[in-house]
């Protein structure tokens, strides 16, 4: 076992070589906001995490995580929907890209 492994068990980075990294190498991250649509594609749910932040404060939070080394953007969405979620969550979640490359806005008449 490499001196790396037995430090941080399992072959992961610390967090200071983490932070180190992060300074120096460009890293792809995604983050998710899973939505459920009805029919006429309006929203009727929205899926969040609830996660343990770093002061002990139980937080929303959105479906995230890195993208790996010559992975396509939408298996990384999918793998990390699936790993958050859960595969019975998942399935019939396909990400979808939007028509237009603008921001979308939502106007109510009223």
């Amino acid at each position: 076992m490499t001196e790396l492994t037995t430090q941080t068990g399992g072959g992961m980075l610390s967090r200071e070589e983490m932070d180190a990294a992060r300074e120096r190498l460009p890293i792809v991250y995604v983050d998710v906001v899973p939505v459920r649509v009805d029919d006429h594609g309006t929203v009727i749910a929205v899926g969040l995490l609830l996660r343990a932040g770093e002061d002990g404060q139980i937080k929303w939070a959105l479906v995230s995580g890195r993208v790996l080394y010559h992975e396509r953007i939408r298996a990384a969405l999918l793998r990390h929907m699936e790993k958050d979620l859960g595969p019975w969550l998942c399935r019939g979640c396909r990400p979808r890209r939007s028509r237009s490359p603008s921001p979308s806005t939502s106007r109510r008449r009223g």
